[in-house]
């Protein structure tokens, strides 16, 4: 260690970091080597359809493929807050969010054919539904797209991404509309 003066004492102390200087490492005697257990789980992605969401798909892909997990796309719908949901409403909501999964699905293989793809309708709020999804999982990442409402709509109702931001387990990639 290289002996420093600290400032207005007339004093020397130690300090780390200069030339010349030994520290520790892999490669050095007297380093720790510890692993890191891996990371595990799936990339899970939010998909209602947006143009955001669909901007997000590629990259949840390319993330997906390069940690070799599979990638979770995601489509949640919460109970109207005005008056609940009828089984006439909850299954034509099921069905939109199916036709939904299906086009999330051919874009991502599109994409990459050699992604896996697992699709799920969650009945919940979407930052709910993708908290609840990336636990259940262990999650590696969420991702989601920017903008699914724009900024006013967005604004008076709360963003799911502002929301995800917050209160996600794990990192959240946030892609905007036209960074696909």
């Amino acid at each position: 260690m290289v002996p420093v003066p600290r400032a207005g004492t007339g004093e020397r102390a130690s300090r780390a970091g200069y030339p010349g200087e030994q520290r520790a490492g892999p490669e050095r005697p007297g380093a720790e080597h510890r692993e890191r257990a891996p990371v595990s789980g799936e990339v899970v992605l939010g998909y209602d359809g947006s143009e955001g969401s669909k901007a997000a798909v590629g990259h949840a892909v390319d993330l997906a493929v390069a940690f070799g997990v599979p990638l979770v796309i995601v489509f949640a719908y919460g109970q109207n807050p005005t008056g609940g949901v009828t089984g006439d409403v909850k299954r034509a909501v099921e069905q939109v969010g199916e036709s939904m999964l299906d086009e999330a699905r051919g874009l991502a293989v599109a994409h990459d054919p050699s992604v896996a793809v697992q699709p799920e309708v969650v009945d919940g709020r979407p930052v709910d539904a993708l908290v609840g999804v990336a636990r259940r999982n262990d999650a590696r990442m969420l991702v989601v797209g920017g903008n699914g409402h724009g900024s006013i709509v967005g604004s008076l109702l709360g963003s799911t991404t502002y929301k995800l931001l917050h209160h996600a387990p794990v990192p959240v990639v946030v892609v905007q509309p036209g960074a696909g």
